[in-house]
């Protein structure tokens, strides 16, 4: 798994899609999960990496 998407309620209860994150690992080793799009902010600091990642992911 390479991104995580995050579902959240709307105030009628509706599902949505709140945010989406890379997951990366930092320098200790350890996994964080790294801002790419929120839908109250837009883009994060990590799209170039996430548009990279669609640009050169193979075919199913």
């Amino acid at each position: 798994m390479q991104v995580l998407l995050h579902v959240g309620r709307d105030r009628n209860g509706r599902r949505r899609l709140t945010d989406i994150s890379l997951l990366c690992r930092t320098a200790s080793g350890m996994v964080q999960a790294a801002p790419v799009w929120h839908a109250e902010r837009g883009a994060g600091d990590h799209i170039a990496e996430f548009r990279a990642l669609l640009r050169d992911r193979r075919p199913a």
